[in-house]
C-alpha cells in the first residue's frame, strides 16, 4: 500500500506524542524510508530524507513545533 501524506502525517503526530529525541526521529524516518521507499508519495519521500538528516547536525534539525505543523498540514 502506498504511503500517502495523510497517513504519514498521522504517523508523525503519533511518534511526536512519544518523543522529541532527534536521533530517535532521524532513525525512525530512515527505517520508514527503507521499508517503503518504492511505494510512497514523492513529498513524503523528500520529508523522510529531510527528517533522516536531522541527526547530521543542529542546522538540519526541525523544532518540535515545526514537526507538529508539518504533521498537521500533511493530514490536511
Amino acid at each position: 500500500m502506498k504511503l500517502e501524506k495523510k497517513e504519514f502525517g498521522r504517523m508523525l503526530e503519533e511518534v511526536l506524542g512519544r518523543t522529541s529525541d532527534v536521533s530517535f526521529l532521524s532513525n525512525w524516518a530512515y527505517e520508514i524510508f527503507l521499508d517503503r521507499q518504492h511505494n510512497m508519495d514523492a513529498e513524503v519521500r523528500e520529508l523522510l530524507l529531510d527528517l533522516n538528516h536531522m541527526d547530521d547536525g543542529p542546522e538540519f534539525e526541525f523544532t518540535t513545533g515545526e514537526l507538529s505543523e508539518i504533521a498537521r498540514k500533511l493530514q490536511g
